[in-house]
């Protein structure tokens, strides 16, 4: 079986490189919309036969255009929404290095719990839930069509143990499994 997972589409906040996590639920800017839709014979060839979406709005509304081009019906599970990175929702990266006292934004750690947010842990046991259903659901299906956000498409990176590649707006991951 194989995994394709796929990021949601441009919103206003990555637009203006702003973090959203699971408490800002932005929408699909007209970009992201027109990704989506450039993506649809790409993701067809996998022959993906069961579609699964994080329940934030910029993946719902991904899922809904690969839905309509494929004929999928989509089934949200709450194991796809982005981490929760607490008080440092809306941040830029910059303001969040400041925010958790470091000069490099490239330092963030993954633990937002002293921000109110996720830990990795947290995220992975999420995660790892959802993926046991659908290795037990759909172990004959020849694929199946995930979307969801970057941080998720980074952790299904660390749970199959491949090096992960970029995950910009509505790039397609196929993982096999």
């Amino acid at each position: 079986m194989k995994i394709i997972a796929v990021r949601h589409g441009e919103t206003i906040h990555n637009k203006k490189r702003r973090v959203m996590g699971s408490r800002i639920d932005s929408p699909l800017t007209e970009e992201g919309r027109r990704e989506a839709e450039e993506q649809v014979e790409r993701i067809r060839k996998e022959e993906p036969t069961a579609l699964y979406s994080s329940p934030l709005t910029r993946a719902l509304q991904t899922a809904e255009i690969l839905s309509k081009a494929l004929d999928l019906p989509i089934t949200i599970r709450d194991g796809l929404k982005e981490r929760d990175v607490g008080s440092l929702s809306g941040a830029t990266y910059t303001e969040m290095a400041k925010k958790a006292g470091l000069k490099n934004p490239e330092e963030i750690p993954y633990d937002f719990t002293p921000f109110g947010g996720e830990s990795s842990e947290e995220v992975a046991q999420r995660v790892t839930k959802f993926l046991n259903y659908v290795h037990e659901k759909h172990s004959a299906d020849p694929a199946i069509l995930v979307i969801t956000h970057a941080h998720i498409i980074r952790m299904l990176y660390q749970i199959y143990k491949q090096e992960a590649t970029d995950v910009s707006n509505v790039c397609v991951h196929p993982f096999e499994v």
